[in-house]
Formats: structure tokens, C-alpha cells, sequence
């Protein structure tokens, strides 16, 4: 855990995420200092903003969330549906790529040393930092200005990135594998402007494909039985269908409702599709409450 640690901060480093703080700060001047440690398994560096200072409170109690700037999921879902060309793709480390401006550095203040015998040093996080409440709404606001920069020179594509993209996922597509093309390098041009990198691609045709991915990428094109989660939803992108995974509950000891409720609650269907099977687990959690 401790080499991944060590090399995933010497990453945040090398790409200017975080940076030696070189003052210190002002009298009067509002400064936090991020809590962050290290989650082996997903590969992440976790900063917690919700830790209280001694005046009893966290960043996250004083920032705002922001309004709501994207169409609803389901709404979204339904969209991409209609599309006989489908398109998805992702855009690689979003937050990150959105800095922040330099007199809010002292609130991203962080403690960090590669091993205990070093002298603790003090950096800034310089860009916008997942697990703070503000991010999402900040990071998503700059996804939209690009597109809206663009919307002269590039009015499909900015159109998409508008009403296609759900935070840093982009679920859209055209009528024909040309089009579909078309568009999927347009918002690729326009996306790439502010240094947001699309990745990722997947869609139910594989000229879509062909033309989009990297050459990093060229040993994933999808096989036959392929799927891929969007939205929560697993798709298989040569039949071009959702469907849902299921697992049977293993259930050990004592069942309690807490753990019916779980269990329940795992099978994801924002949209309603398998409410018919879903609704007997509801309805069996309703009748133990009674």
C-alpha cells in the first residue's frame, strides 16, 4: 500500500495537481488542510473535505453544492436509446483537469512526506479535487462553457455536450455510421480545447469504434457477448440491449431486514425496466415493516 501511495502522489506531483506550498499563510486568511489517504484496491488518493477543524467545522459545510446543470438520469438513459448509432465514452480524470484559481489554493492545503524519516512539507492542491462539495457543479460548469465556446464553429457537437454528457460520462449518437463519426470527433475537437480527454470509446458499431480509439486502445475492441456499464446499466453493445445482472443472495445466519433491504437495493433500475420483478422485493419489505 505504501508504494502505491508513494507513486500515485509523485503522479499528482509530476502532472501539477499538487504543488510545493512556498508561502505561508496570511494572518486572518482562510485555510484548510485536506485529510487524504490512500485506497489500494480502486488505485485512488481519497481526500476528506467533511473532517471538522476545531472551530467545528469542514470545507464541505461551507461551500455550496450549486444548482443542477445536467438532464436527469433517466431522462438521459432514454435519450441515448433512440439512436440507432450509439456512442459512449468518458472523460479521463474531469475534475483534475478544471485548476483553480490561485487565491483558493490555501483551502486545498495538505501535509505529505514519502517516508516517516523526511521532514513533513506542506503542498496546494491546485485544481479541482474530488470529495469536495462544490466539485461536481464546477467541473461540469466548465464542461458546459467549452461547449458553448464552441457552439459557432461546432453547433451539433456543443449541442451534444450540453444535453448528452451525465457528469463525465458522454451517452449520445446519430442516425448513420457517418454522422455518428462525425460527431463523435467533433465533440472530441471541442472537448480537447479545454484539455478534457475523451477515452474510452465504446458504440454498437465498430466503425465508430475503429475511428475514435487510441492506439493504446486498439487490443479492446469489443468481442462478441461484450458489454460495458453505462449509467449504472449494463450494456451489450453488439445486440445493442441493456440487461441486468443478478446475483443470488448467499445468506448466512440471521436474516434481518437490514440485510433483505440490501439485498434489494443492489438490483439498480433507475428507469423502471424490470419493475414487475423488482416490485416483489418492495412489496416483501413493505410486509415485514407491517
Amino acid at each position: 500500500m505504501k508504494t502505491i501511495y508513494v507513486e500515485k502522489m509523485r503522479e499528482e506531483i509530476r502532472l501539477g495537481h499538487l504543488a510545493l506550498a512556498t508561502e505561508r499563510p496570511q494572518e486572518g486568511e482562510m485555510v484548510y488542510y485536506i485529510p487524504h489517504h490512500c485506497i489500494p484496491k480502486d488505485n485512488l488518493i481519497v481526500y476528506d473535505a467533511s473532517c471538522k477543524t476545531d472551530k467545528g467545522l469542514s470545507l464541505n459545510d461551507i461551500q455550496l453544492l450549486g444548482p443542477k446543470l445536467q438532464k436527469d438520469l433517466h431522462e438521459t438513459i432514454m435519450r441515448f436509446r433512440r439512436h440507432k448509432i450509439a456512442i459512449y465514452a468518458d472523460i479521463r480524470k474531469m475534475f483534475n483537469q478544471v485548476g483553480l484559481a490561485r487565491e483558493q489554493w490555501n483551502l486545498q492545503r495538505i501535509f505529505w512526506r514519502e517516508n516517516p524519516f523526511q521532514r513533513l512539507q506542506e503542498y496546494w492542491l491546485t485544481v479541482v479535487t474530488f470529495g469536495l462539495t462544490a466539485s461536481p457543479y464546477v467541473a461540469v460548469r466548465s464542461v458546459l462553457e467549452t461547449a458553448r465556446m464552441a457552439k459557432g464553429e461546432f453547433p451539433i457537437a456543443a449541442k451534444a455536450i450540453e444535453e448528452d454528457f451525465y457528469m463525465d460520462d458522454c451517452v449520445t449518437g446519430s442516425h448513420t455510421e457517418k454522422s455518428a463519426i462525425k460527431l463523435a470527433k467533433e465533440i472530441d475537437t471541442v472537448l480537447k480545447t479545454a484539455k478534457f480527454e475523451l477515452r474510452k470509446w465504446k458504440s454498437n458499431s465498430q466503425a465508430v469504434v475503429g475511428a475514435m480509439e487510441s492506439e493504446s486502445e486498439k487490443t479492446l475492441l469489443f468481442s462478441e457477448g461484450e458489454g460495458t456499464t453505462i449509467l449504472g446499466l449494463k450494456w451489450l453493445i453488439e445486440e445493442d440491449k441493456f440487461t441486468f445482472m443478478v446475483k443470488n443472495p448467499k445468506f448466512e445466519g440471521v436474516i434481518t431486514k437490514r440485510r433483505i433491504v440490501s439485498h434489494v437495493a443492489q438490483l439498480y433500475d433507475r428507469n423502471g425496466y424490470i419493475s414487475p420483478v423488482t416490485i416483489i422485493g418492495k412489496i416483501m419489505i413493505q410486509e415485514l415493516w407491517k
